[in-house]
């Protein structure tokens, strides 16, 4: 009887794979890819349009303790910078191309100390990267928005 055993196995192995249920593994030779997050970026592009909301937001995140009229003249400055450096785009937003000028203007701006500023590039790095990531998300309330629309 022992012997019939890995006999019988054997024809069951067969008989399956005869009647089509044991598929050979076969690769796909057009495999649909993976979602995944976006590559890092080197393009450092962005569009402005409210300096007053951008600066009131980086006072409070980074601790500047600013005034209301002192962001009022530092709003008044960083849109002359951005009038005569930047490119006005349709939807009075400025096309700035150079993140890092930006971010030197800033701190002229502001008259921040180094270490301030260091951390404001930090944390303006990390914000940029979490504004993609949401951005490409599909999550993102932006990712079903056409782009003349952001």
């Amino acid at each position: 009887m022992k012997p019939l055993i890995p006999l019988l196995f054997l024809l069951a192995v067969l008989a399956l794979a005869t009647a089509g249920c044991i598929q050979p593994q076969i690769p796909d030779p057009h495999p649909t890819p993976l979602p995944t997050a976006p590559q890092p970026s080197e393009d450092t592009t962005f569009r402005i349009r409210d300096t007053h909301q951008y600066l009131s937001y980086w006072n409070e995140k980074m601790g500047w303790n600013l005034t209301n009229e002192t962001l009022a003249e530092h709003t008044a400055a960083l849109n002359r910078y951005l009038e005569t450096t930047w490119t006005k785009e349709s939807g009075d937003y400025y096309r700035v191309q150079n993140n890092s000028d930006f971010l030197h203007a800033v701190k002229n701006i502001i008259d921040l100390t180094e270490d301030q500023f260091d951390a404001f590039v930090r944390m303006d790095a990390e914000q940029t990267r979490v504004d993609r990531l949401n951005y490409h998300s599909h999550t993102s309330r932006l990712y079903d928005t056409p782009a003349n629309q952001i």
